[in-house]
């Protein structure tokens, strides 16, 4: 699978060696590091960090979170048990 990064270096015609000096390249991961897979020591290279929540009230979920949405019921008929939100 390719990434939209990887599209993005292709697109502009760049190796490995050319992205730190890439100042199109240094736009589009400004604009998309957050959005998109950017390599990590690229971001850094550049000082940059991803923002992990965006917004006054957005909430990242945690495993913990989506356990504790869920309760089981037995099928009474056939003995199994399906996940069923609450």
């Amino acid at each position: 699978m390719v990434t939209e990064f990887e599209l993005e270096v292709t697109r502009l015609g760049l190796k490995t060696p050319d992205y730190v000096a890439s100042i199109p390249l240094k736009r589009w991961c400004n604009q998309n590091r957050n959005r998109v897979y950017v390599p990590e020591w690229l971001l850094a290279e550049w000082g940059m960090k991803v923002e992990l929540a965006i917004g006054a009230n957005t909430q990242i979920p945690t495993a913990f979170d989506s356990v504790r949405m869920r309760t089981f019921r037995r099928d009474p008929t056939n003995r199994r048990c399906t996940a069923h939100l609450r």
